[in-house]
């Protein structure tokens, strides 16, 4: 079970990519968006949609919030729930929506969403993949050769993944930020036919970087 935003997503669909010549039944449930039954290998790969893993989503997706001021009573989101009841592999991914006028919530929402997880019998994976814009992509054609000594906004994550790792041995963390920001050729914005309204430095092209992560995962 994939559980995330849109760069979930991008993992999602980079697995199910190299199950392309297997036939599959899709099915449809309540909160989930993709279900898709695998009778060759008698599994069922998901994914549902959850940018922060927690709730009040709409508080803390608000970027009117100014700090400091009262820290919401947090709970897992609706799909961590039904993640946990249904599945045996739980991959949980989030970073892209976490901007900086509600970055310090990151750290109390995690700890929620991983201290809930302890009463989960499966195996947990925990993806950050923030916006990797440090770089420009637009109609970049070839990998960064060396990263800069820049602050980068994954930095700013560093500290809180680090203290998190340490805490809930429980949790995979799968670390994919750094390798993935010397593709700056592996986003859309790369590809000169590529019609949008904004520069997309975010997600990724298929097939592509994702299948890097899927390997490591």
């Amino acid at each position: 079970t994939f559980i995330g935003d849109s760069l979930s997503r991008n993992t999602y669909y980079a697995l199910v990519c190299l199950l392309y010549d297997e036939p599959y039944q899709s099915l449809h449930l309540p909160y989930y968006d993709d279900v898709r039954y695998y009778k060759t290998y008698n599994a069922t790969v998901v994914r549902m949609w959850s940018s922060f893993l927690v709730v009040p989503d709409e508080y803390v997706r608000s970027v009117k919030q100014k700090w400091p001021h009262p820290e919401p009573e947090l709970g897992v989101d609706i799909t961590i729930k039904i993640g946990i009841e249904n599945s045996t592999i739980l991959v949980l991914g989030t970073g892209g929506w976490w901007g900086e006028s509600y970055r310090p919530l990151f750290m109390p929402s995690m700890v929620t969403v991983f201290e809930y997880m302890k009463y989960f019998s499966g195996r947990s994976v925990f993806q950050l993949q923030g916006r990797t814009t440090h770089y420009p992509c637009y109609n970049k054609t070839i990998p960064v050769e060396e990263l800069s000594n820049e602050t980068r906004e994954y930095d700013t994550f560093r500290v809180v993944l680090k203290e998190l790792e340490e805490r809930y041995k429980h949790v995979l963390f799968l670390k994919t930020e750094e390798l993935s920001e010397y593709r700056v050729d592996g986003h859309p914005s790369s590809v000169v036919t590529y019609k949008s309204k904004k520069k997309d430095c975010q997600h990724w092209i298929l097939p592509g970087v994702p299948d890097t992560w899927i390997q490591i995962l």
